[in-house]
Formats: C-alpha cells, structure tokens, sequence
C-alpha cells in the first residue's frame, strides 16, 4: 500500500462531525480549539434549521417525521439541511450562525425570534446579508395546527421556488 499524505483540510472536511480540533498548550496538555456543534443532516444546501426541543437530542418521533414529510415536499432531504437542537445547549445562535454560514435559515425557536424579530415576520421570507431567512412557530406547534402547516409550505414554496 502507498503513502498518502491528506492535508488538514481534506481530513477535516472527511471527518467534519467527528473530529475536534486541538492545539497543543506550552505545558504539553492539549486543548479543544473549536466547540462542536451537534447536529443532523447533511448542510449540503446550506440550509440551515434551528429549532428547541427540551426532551429530546434532536427530534421526537412525530417531529422527525413532519421534517421528513416537509424536506421531500420540497425536493430536498435530510443530507441537505443542518437540523441544529438549541434546546438544552449552551449554544450561541450567533456562533453556530458563523460556523455554518448558511444560504438559508428557518428558525423555529418562539424564544429567539421574540428575542431578535418583531412577531409580523413569522413565515415572510427576509433577506439579510446574503442569506434567506424564515422565522416560524416551533415545530411541535406547526405539528399540531393545520394552518400553520399551510403557512409553513407557502413560505417554504417562496423560499425554495417550488
């Protein structure tokens, strides 16, 4: 077998979920440089989906299955999106804004958009710096409210051309 020497980049883009970065200290110990972000899905859109769900890592079942039912809806699936869990993770919206560098944002974190977005602008589409952006209820509240289903899939139409 041949030597084959990769570049840090090349490993770093193979293995970009399972590999913390670490740096060595004066003292020999190492350091994590970078916090991993836990998520799922594949980013390979650059689309990113924030959303809280105290109970569970990711999604609960029903959940999963409405994200699912949601992504083939608009010709995309799971290897697309980065489905990031806020909920219980000492998580900087900002920080996981600045490391994904999303095209496309949905946010269905109540918390955050009343923290940062005036309440009219759930399900209107909103371009900020390069970046198309859409603020929604949680998901387990869209999961239970039919018209909140349809206000989903009109915006998720206007956002992805459908």
């Amino acid at each position: 077998m041949e030597k084959v020497d990769l570049s840090g980049e090349v490993i770093a883009a193979l293995y970009a979920n399972k590999l913390v970065s670490i740096e060595p200290q004066s003292s020999g110990k190492y350091i994590q440089k970078e916090e991993q972000i836990p998520f799922t899905g594949g980013f390979q859109k650059r689309i990113l989906w924030l959303h809280a769900s105290a109970d569970h890592p990711f999604l609960n079942n029903e959940d999963h299955e409405m994200v699912t039912k949601i992504l083939e809806a608009c010709r995309l699936g799971w290897q697309d999106i980065a489905l990031i869990n806020l909920s219980g993770n000492e998580i900087n919206p900002q920080t996981v804004f600045e490391k994904f560098d999303p095209g496309y944002l949905i946010c269905s974190v109540p918390e955050m958009i009343n923290q940062y977005l005036p309440q009219e602008t759930l399900y209107i589409l909103q371009e900020k710096n390069g970046v198309t952006l859409l603020s929604t209820d949680s998901l387990d509240a869209i999961r239970n409210d039919k018209q909140l289903k349809i206000k989903l899939w009109q915006a998720l139409k206007n956002m992805f051309g459908l």
